[in-house]
């Protein structure tokens, strides 16, 4: 059998080459041969090429079906260089077999063809997969822009919002829908400014810009944000893509510290004029003192009803009055000397109404709110030149005449209570930015008339008095004072009855560097039946103890050259425990008191002999042990 099958494969015996068919014509024997060779070595080729294809490209889904195509075009080769060789040597067996295989392989590939046909009709065309890439790429960018954690929006040039990203919609807290195509204006406060012209030509070179704007949040608020936009795409649908940074945490910590900084500054020139106020205030009052001490010595000597007399009346009532210049310059710079004491505010205000009646004139009508009035703890001197402040104020704002309120009204703030009193009248008002400077220093809208201190010192007393000062005001339609005292009981208010006078006399070591205080307060003492023993510094009156002098009263200056008065009582402590101890001074800054030894008498000057009087009889009748 298979000798038969070799016989019949490898033995052409019998058999006629093709070439006899072609009547061994050269032209058509090398014609077949040639074209045969050059089909068959094109056929080989495909299949290599698409070999190569199908390893490289392991992606492909129907890979066999490929093979297939290879093989059956490779058999198609090797049949047509059979031809070839059929032409001179008659093996049609070997051709025979190659046939078959080529109809196996031929049969299977066409029906593997028409059994992918349908799946091969359904792949995409290359536009549907460059719209299928578009969209792809497109969606990719959306999500990205979605769900950007930047806050993120687009608008067009005439200001129409065309997208937002989900983190623009939580900072700002709207909705998709709220948002997109409206002006970006109706999302913005009043007022905000968008790019102006010069960012809109750098926008429509394809520049990016930057622009500080405030956004409108849904709630209400304002929020500060930094917009950084850029052209998108040219043409009638350009758009802006912008982003967008909350800055408001920023702004509000530029702002506090912009009000830092002011604060500061106002502060350090507050302390400024401070020193320079108490520094002025010093010296006057130690010439004040002079003319006031030489004053009441002048009029002991002049008979009640002369003319001498009368002048010296009213040279006195001038020194008074320098004295509340120096009071007013403190009260500005917060430093003036106060004595407060428990005032009903009831009757005070009452006494106040009739003062403003007579000092303002026909043409305002002053009403007192009968309330119930509180107590509070102030210098009622410098809290009636404070009110009386407030009212000429009032009135220069009511230069037609109109009301001028008073009251006084319990409340409550930080736990506490408090007095608060009101001026308030129907004047012009202020606007917001005179509102803003009505307490600086030296700032008036009365002209070369005002002097930009008023509300300073009343402010200035509120303050050292443990208070403050409130303002409200409408243009047109006046403005109302608010001033905040503290606040004192029923109990706090009942007076305790005077002690009984204890007699004046002894010894007194009076030590002051001014030579005219020395003079006329000597003289005073001297007159009222004291002993006096006069030193020009704390270093002279100090040897004098340590000499052995004794005194009963040791009356001192404090700012001196050499060793102050504070530090000279402390030393006469050592030297005398027994004698008692009064500082009198023009020394404005108050701090010096903490190096007093405890229950030191103070009398600031300028004083007048009844003052003196009440000191000393206030440590005459006090327990006041060793010196201080």
């Amino acid at each position: 059998m298979m000798a038969d099958v070799s016989r019949w494969l490898f033995d052409p015996a019998g058999l006629t080459p093709h070439g006899f068919c072609l009547i061994w014509e050269p032209g058509l024997i090398w014609a077949h041969a040639l074209a045969g060779f050059a089909i068959g070595l094109a056929y080989f080729t495909i299949p290599v090429a698409l070999a190569v294809f199908a390893r490289r490209r392991r992606d492909l889904v129907y890979r066999p079906v490929i093979w297939l195509f290879a093989a059956f075009i490779m058999l198609c080769g090797v049949g047509h260089w059979l031809d070839i060789l059929t032409l001179w040597v008659p093996a049609y067996g070997i051709q025979a077999v190659v046939k078959v295989a080529t109809a196996l392989v031929s049969v299977a590939t066409a029906i593997a063809l028409w059994w992918v046909l349908p799946y091969l009709l359904a792949l995409p065309s290359p536009a549907r997969l460059r719209a299928a890439d578009q969209a792809l790429a497109e969606s990719r960018r959306r999500a990205s822009f979605e769900h950007s954690p930047v806050p993120l929006f687009t608008q067009t040039f005439d200001g129409l919002v065309t997208d937002v990203s989900n983190s623009w919609l939580a900072l700002l807290g709207y909705a998709h829908g709220e948002v997109v195509g409206r002006p970006l204006t109706d999302l913005q406060p009043a007022g905000a400014t968008g790019w102006d012209s010069g960012q809109r030509r750098l926008l429509e070179s394809g520049e990016s810009c930057e622009s500080e704007q405030r956004f409108l949040h849904a709630d209400g608020r304002i929020v500060d944000a930094l917009v950084t936009a850029r052209l998108e795409h040219k043409g009638a649908d350009a758009n802006l893509s912008c982003v967008l940074v909350d800055i408001t945490a920023r702004k509000r910590a530029e702002a506090a510290l912009r009000t830092s900084e002011e604060m500061l500054r106002q502060s350090q020139k507050m302390e400024a004029i401070g020193r320079l106020a108490a520094g002025v205030a010093h010296d006057f009052n130690n010439i004040l003192q002079s003319i006031v001490g030489a004053l009441e010595l002048v009029l002991d000597e002049l008979p009640e009803g002369t003319t001498g007399y009368e002048y010296a009346g009213v040279a006195l009532d001038a020194a008074e009055r320098g004295s509340s210049l120096t009071h007013h310059m403190l009260s500005y710079a917060r430093k003036q000397i106060l004595r407060p004491r428990n005032i009903a505010l009831g009757p005070f205000l009452a006494d106040m109404q009739k003062l403003l009646e007579r000092t303002l004139g026909p043409h305002i009508t002053v009403i007192l709110r009968p309330t119930a009035a509180p107590s509070t703890l102030a210098d009622p001197g410098q809290l009636q030149t404070a009110l009386l402040n407030l009212a000429i104020n009032a009135a220069h704002a009511m230069p037609h005449g109109g009301t001028l309120t008073l009251d006084a009204q319990r409340r409550s703030y930080g736990g506490r209570g408090w007095a608060c009193l009101r001026v308030a009248d129907t004047g012009t008002g202020m606007d917001a930015e005179t509102l803003a400077h009505a307490v600086d220093p030296f700032f008036t809208t009365k002209g070369l008339e005002g002097t930009g201190l008023g509300l300073s010192m009343v402010q200035g007393f509120a303050e050292q008095s443990g208070g403050r000062l409130h303002l409200v005001s409408v243009l047109g339609e006046g403005t109302t004072v608010e001033l905040w005292l503290p606040m004192v009981s029923a109990e706090a208010q009942l007076v305790q009855p005077a002690a009984v006078p204890r007699p004046l006399k002894g010894r007194i070591l009076l030590v002051d560097d001014s030579a005219d205080v020395l003079l006329t307060t000597g003289s005073y003492l001297e007159k009222a039946g004291f002993e006096v023993v006069r030193a020009e510094s704390g270093d002279r009156a100090l040897a004098l103890l340590k000499d052995g002098m004794v005194f009963d009263v040791l009356i001192t200056d404090y700012a001196m050259a050499g060793i102050n008065g504070a530090d000279l009582i402390v030393e006469a402590r050592l030297l005398l425990p027994s004698m008692r101890a009064l500082m009198i001074t023009g020394f404005a800054d108050l701090r010096y008191t903490d190096l007093l030894p405890a229950g030191t008498l103070v009398l600031h000057k300028p004083f007048q002999r009844k003052d003196l009087a009440d000191a000393l009889q206030t440590i005459v009748q006090s327990d006041q042990k060793p010196v201080g």
